[in-house]
């Protein structure tokens, strides 16, 4: 281990290593209690345990954590894409007090093993008296948890590590954190504080399993009508009479559907006349909702469960070279040189082509009819849309399951082959696992016995708005670059065994041929 003295300072001590603190927020005159999630994040925090908060995003999970942190020592990471493990950990190093230099490798590429500097390991007197921080330099390898967690263990205190917006790490670094969580709650005083926009408290379990037991789930959900009328009260902004505000507060809670960003945006908007109905709230949500549909739709299409599979026949026309046209004899000068009219079978080209002829008929070319079963796919969310789209211009916010399934039959282009009944009646289930694991909070579709609903009213209004050539734009707009394979559960036709593949394919060139 080598020592160093980087610099010089006056006879003074050192600067202490320090953990950045969760800064004391401004006076929120609209600001609402949520007791009961504040009692379980406190708890959580006493007790020393990692903690998760989830839920809608906007509903004030890192303002209820700041509240609650203000007294502990704590580090906040803002996730974003394309943050890796290492480089949150440098941060959180530095943060800490460490000096932190990193090495490189060839061309540019940063090595994973970077020099830490522990600031403030002692101060030696020099022959003139003056003081000098002595630096101590050790290696540090930032994917090994034991030895980061290590360097912070020597600070002495408990460390809160805040990881916000945890969702939009890419999967990989999350697995990568989510590990290191379990190692550093059994071998230091470092504890994670996860937030993130997800609805299920499995979410982090699915990702790395031993992470069972080592983490409070606190959901923190939409807020509810009580939440908001305490809000609303508390509004100044709000003008007019006890009708007018009454009228006002049923309208703002029906469109915000427990958004307290939205909601807030409500009612403190400018107040709406009595002649427009309200019409001046309902534009503001549905362009607030409007601006997020391509983001949620994109990742509800990145889903496998979003899309199914089905078997269906093809055939097609297959040309190839006459072997027994004569091309040294050619016809009598009044007749024809060419036809349109396949040797084969008799019939007309299939693409209206025509074909040389030689001195005895024969064309040129010979046409065949080729079959074939192949596996095809659609992605089911688009098919479902156009589905709800088509209802709420109609005015409703619900369809059937059987008019829907019906309907996809009669779109599926080739049509499929011997339709899975069982499995037809289960497909619109794996749109909601499709639309939980997108993380669309809150959901587009519900499903409910035998129908399919728009789950948020604010969804049901905008469909309500838009057009159909609007609806397609969107739904271009949010495809995938490369369309996920749909799951073999998700094929809704059985499979055939080879005889019957061989028949089908037989029959269809026949009665084409």
């Amino acid at each position: 281990m080598q020592l160093w003295t980087p610099w010089k300072t006056a006879a003074a001590k050192p600067p202490r290593p320090s953990t950045s603190t969760a800064a004391a927020l401004p006076q929120d005159p609209l600001y609402i209690a949520r007791p009961a999630i504040e009692d379980q994040i406190k708890a959580g925090l006493a007790a020393g345990a990692n903690l998760m908060l989830y839920g809608p995003p906007r509903q004030g999970k890192t303002t209820l954590l700041n509240l609650c942190l203000q007294e502990s020592g704590s580090i906040y990471v803002d996730c974003r894409p394309r943050l890796n493990r290492s480089q949150i950990y440098r941060f959180v190093l530095a943060s800490l007090g460490y000096s932190v230099l990193v090495s490189s490798k060839r061309r540019g590429k940063g090595s994973a093993t970077i020099k830490m500097s522990l600031l403030g390991t002692g101060v030696d007197i020099g022959a003139e008296g003056e003081a000098e921080q002595v630096m101590e330099s050790v290696s540090i390898d930032l994917k090994n948890p034991s030895e980061v967690a290590h360097l912070i263990a020597r600070l002495g205190r408990p460390i809160y590590l805040v990881l916000n917006n945890f969702q939009l790490l890419d999967v990989d670094t999350q697995q990568d954190l989510l590990f290191d969580l379990v190692c550093f709650s059994e071998r230091s005083r470092v504890r994670f504080v996860i937030i993130g926009e997800w609805g299920d408290a499995d979410y982090l379990e699915e990702k790395e399993p031993a992470l069972a037991g080592r983490i409070q789930e606190i959901p923190v959900p939409f807020w509810s009508n009580l939440e908001l009328s305490a809000l609303f009260a508390k509004s100044p902004q709000v003008e007019g009479d006890a009708a007018a505000r009454k009228g006002r507060l049923d309208q703002a809670l029906a469109l915000s559907g427990g958004d307290v960003s939205l909601f807030r945006a409500l009612i403190t908007a400018p107040s709406p006349s009595r002649s427009d109905d309200g019409a001046t709230m309902q534009q503001l949500v549905l362009a607030r909702f409007g601006r997020g549909m391509v983001t949620r739709l994109q990742g509800l299409l990145a889903q496998r469960d979003a899309y199914i599979s089905y078997q269906g026949l093809t055939v097609k026309a297959v040309l190839s070279s006459n072997p027994d046209f004569d091309a040294e004899t050619l016809p009598a000068a009044d007749q024809a040189s060419s036809s349109s009219i396949n040797s084969v079978n008799g019939q007309p080209f299939s693409d209206g082509r025509s074909s040389r002829i030689d001195a005895a008929g024969r064309t040129e070319l010979l046409e065949h009819r080729q079959a074939a079963i192949d596996s095809f796919q659609i992605d089911l969310a688009g098919f479902v849309m156009r589905q709800l789209h088509a209802a709420a211009q109609a005015g409703s916010d619900t369809v059937s399951l059987e008019a829907c399934s019906r309907e996809l039959l009669k779109t599926l282009q080739p049509a499929p082959l011997e339709v899975d009944l069982s499995r037809l009646s289960r497909i619109y289930a794996q749109l909601l696992e499709a639309q939980r694991r997108a993380m669309i909070m809150p959901a587009l579709f519900a499903l409910d016995s035998a129908m399919l609903h728009s789950a948020d009213r604010r969804f049901f209004l905008y469909l309500q708005q838009i057009t159909e050539e609007d609806l397609e734009d969107l739904l271009e707009l949010s495809r995938p670059e490369k369309t996920p394979q749909a799951r073999r559960r998700s094929r809704i036709t059985r499979r055939l065994s080879r005889d019957e593949s061989d028949a089908l394919i037989a029959s269809a060139v026949e009665t084409q041929g």
